[in-house]
């Protein structure tokens, strides 16, 4: 009896000891758990189909949290306010921003907060009981849900179509392609000899196509040689044209200045003549026309003279006519 009364009093020690570690590590747990958590608001506009409460939060992928509270925002029915609570110290800046993700194509949800581009800790503004993180539309989310039934059947009727192509009548004609393959290599297996003749005759005309372009290349380099040779003698030929012409022009300038100054020399021997050309056409053509006029009359006298002793002789001329003697009075 003694030993089973000290049995029922060591068990019932272990126990109660139990029963105050479980209280004390729930107690720690949620003290812990209070101390260690932020909470912060999400408002979303549209639906937020798969959002519950215990939804993960996630920072650029890493699970930090989990949504609390979920419900309609009283200020704005349009809009779904989410309570979260995140790990302590997770940073959360201005500029982060919350968005609704798709867990795969199962059709779970998680909220995705990404960093943002400040340095200063998200703080509850005026009138808010915990900071609010600015939200994108979850709309994209429930287009991405309402898709995976048309997903589903596009890829039924892809399996489908894989199936009709795969049918006996394809399978058929896949095999009859398949033998017509065979039978053409066959052939060429057949005609080895004679393809491996063409394509030596195909590298001979190779050949020889090649050796006429060498031809041509060196023709070619010949006609451009000779191209640059005889550009070379028109540059030396222009260079000595453009030299003569050069000389041409000094002495065409020097034969201008000299016309230019036997012009000057003659406007001022025309300056200087004036007054006498001045007085030789006032007097001096007067007696030049009565010179003349006797010059003219002595002409006349002169032509009757010659004329005389052309038709009497220069004798007769002289010493008279001697046929007709004396006459008699």
């Amino acid at each position: 009896m003694e030993t089973r009364a000290s049995y029922i009093a060591v068990g019932t020690f272990v126990l109660l000891l139990s029963a105050c570690l479980v209280g004390f590590v729930i107690w720690l747990a949620a003290v812990s758990f209070q101390d260690s958590r932020d909470r912060y608001v999400i408002y979303f506009t549209g639906s937020v189909t798969g959002v519950q409460v215990g939804t993960p939060v996630r920072y650029s992928g890493i699970a930090i949290g989990q949504v609390s509270e979920i419900g309609i925002d009283p200020e704005d029915p349009r809009r779904i306010r989410l309570l979260i609570d995140v790990v302590s110290g997770t940073p959360i800046v201005e500029g982060s921003v919350a968005t609704l993700e798709a867990a795969g194509i199962t059709g779970g949800v998680y909220v995705q907060i990404r960093a943002g581009d400040g340095s200063e800790q998200l703080v509850a503004a005026e009138g808010e009981d915990f900071p609010v993180i600015p939200s994108r539309p979850a709309a994209t989310i429930g287009a991405v849900l309402a898709s995976l039934p048309e997903l589903m059947q596009e890829a039924t009727a892809l399996l489908q179509q894989a199936q009709g192509f795969l049918s006996v009548e394809n399978q058929q004609a896949v095999t009859e392609i398949l033998v017509s393959v065979q039978a053409i290599a066959e052939a060429i297996a057949d005609n080895r000899e004679g393809i491996t003749e063409t394509l030596n005759r195909l590298n001979a005309l190779l050949a020889d196509v090649d050796s006429l372009v060498v031809e041509v290349q060196d023709d070619v380099a010949g006609v451009l040689a000779n191209a640059n040779s005889l550009l070379q003698t028109a540059d030396v030929e222009a260079e000595r044209l453009s030299a003569e012409f050069a000389a041409t022009a000094q002495q065409i300038r020097v034969m201008t200045q000299s016309f230019a100054t036997t012009a000057d020399s003659l406007a001022a021997l025309v300056d200087e003549s004036r007054p006498g050309l001045t007085d030789f056409t006032t007097l001096g053509l007067e007696e030049l026309t009565l010179t003349l006029s006797e010059l003219r009359l002595l002409a006349q006298n002169l032509s009757r003279i010659i004329l005389q002793v052309e038709q009497r002789g220069t004798a007769n001329f002289l010493l008279g006519d001697t046929d007709q003697g004396v006459q008699v009075d």
